[in-house]
């Protein structure tokens, strides 16, 4: 206990000496803390409720609305919004969620957690709930394979965790498919005139789980995502829960089903992957005693946070901003397919440089070749502008993608775009940026809504 208390103490005095010096904070005082107590986040106290959110794309999302909803309600929510969501940014956040006394400040706790990092988090940390939104091949400097991420989860969560699991997901469905665990289940049917998913690079679930059959899938949304079924054993999706059974993007509606019984909620944002984010989110709100009434009127006036989707009409352009993973293929894949399908003409600009990375430049270029680069081969796709040190390799995924040559730009540093963009050659603009540069594409955002504004004025 002793050891305990002195790194309370410390975790604590360190945590108010950088916030002093304007840093975030989200992660020293707790590496800090658990060097000198390895089981440190045992011993603080915790909110009634544990919510934990984790997978391979959509966890931040998720965990976002969630904590709006239950704030919107009368709930008090602790978070590692702006933290991190490993084990040092863990501690850190269940510090700040304490006093000096170490008695919890909070009803509920919305916790993001690494997909790697469960193991050593939930062995300190023992979850109510647990959203998986889904579990895909991520960068090989990461999380590598998703049935490797999927043991590591399944291995972590104790055995009365309630799960809460994306049922059109053959991988992330199946996580601790033999434990004991209350398992919700959530999905998206075929949405009005959406089609089934162009075939992709990349294969995960080309073999049936159970008895290695080659699965059959009556409708793919985008790689393992859909409804399957493995002729040799029968396997498929389980039966959901909490179902989507279709959106109005005019009316920004989304209509669902719990149990049999419809509902109509807001709908954040048209992308088929919010719309998974946004029932995930309603399942777990469900569960915990949330009534349908409640949620939507506490989803009315919530949007995808502006630092990972932002949309602005500026005259004749429309300014999109939009987060991508870097050297997450699959990720990268959907929001290509995402800018392919945006109404008209675009403009393209790539800010993918991750911020280590950036310094130096990035040796692993696998990810070009696994992700399904040819949407943007395109013929609504006008011009694409390739930023820094690896703009050439991209250049050069793009040309074997089928991209013409003359509608691509290639440079280093990222602002150079504010004077290289030709805002003539299409009436959409999209930002692709990396997900931790966060401060640098606000930075962007700004100047290039400023040029916008001025080559509006000028074709006055």
């Amino acid at each position: 206990m002793l050891r305990f208390i002195i790194a309370f103490i410390v975790c604590k005095a360190t945590y108010t000496g950088l916030r002093l010096l304007g840093r975030r904070a989200s992660h020293t005082p707790g590496r800090i803390a658990l060097h000198i107590c390895p089981d440190y986040i045992r011993y603080l106290k915790k909110p009634k409720h544990i919510l934990c959110v984790t997978g391979t794309n959509g966890k931040s999302t998720v965990c976002n609305l969630l904590e709006d909803a239950l704030r919107t309600n009368g709930y008090t929510v602790l978070d590692n919004k702006f933290g991190s969501n490993t084990e040092n940014g863990i501690a850190v956040t269940m510090t700040r969620g304490v006093t000096i006394f170490n008695r919890c400040k909070y009803d509920d706790c919305v916790l993001e957690v690494d997909e790697r990092s469960s193991t050593r988090i939930f062995r300190n940390i023992h979850p109510d709930y647990l959203i998986v939104v889904d579990l895909f091949r991520d960068s090989c400097k990461r999380n590598a394979h998703p049935d490797f991420i999927s043991d590591i989860i399944t291995n972590a969560v104790p055995d009365d965790t309630v799960l809460i699991l994306n049922a059109d997901d053959v991988i992330g469905s199946r996580v601790r498919i033999e434990g004991n665990n209350r398992r919700i289940h959530f999905n998206v049917l075929p949405l009005e005139g959406e089609s089934a998913g162009e075939p992709n690079i990349i294969n995960d679930a080309g073999y049936c789980p159970v008895c290695g059959g080659v699965p059959e899938f009556t409708f793919r949304r985008y790689h393992h995502i859909g409804h399957f079924r493995c002729p040799s054993c029968g396997l498929q999706n389980p039966k959901s829960d909490h179902v989507v059974t279709g959106i109005d993007a005019q009316k920004n509606e989304l209509y669902a089903e719990h149990n049999g019984n419809a509902f109509t909620y807001p709908l954040i944002q048209a992308s088929t992957f919010n719309v998974y984010n946004e029932i995930a989110a309603i399942s777990l709100l469900l569960e915990l005693g949330l009534t349908p009434e409640q949620i939507a009127k506490s989803l009315k006036n919530i949007k995808v946070t502006d630092s990972r989707y932002y949309e602005k009409q500026i005259g004749d352009v429309k300014f999109i901003s939009h987060v991508v993973k870097g050297l997450n293929p699959v990720a990268f894949s959907v929001v290509s397919n995402y800018v392919k399908q945006i109404e008209g003409d675009k403009s393209v600009f790539m800010f993918l440089d991750d911020n280590v990375e950036i310094k130096v430049g990035c040796e692993n270029l696998t990810w070009y070749y696994e992700a399904d680069l040819e949407r943007l081969a395109d013929d609504s796709v006008k011009h694409i502008y390739i930023s820094g040190f690896r703009a050439e390799d991209m250049k050069y995924r793009l040309l074997l993608a089928g991209v013409p040559e003359d509608r691509m730009t290639t440079f280093h540093e990222p602002f150079d775009i504010v004077n290289i963009a030709d805002f003539s050659k299409a009436p959409t603009f999209i930002m692709l940026f990396e997900l931790y540069l966060y401060d640098e594409q606000m930075k962007l955002r700004k100047q290039l809504e400023e040029k916008i504004e001025a080559f509006g004025r000028d074709r006055k």
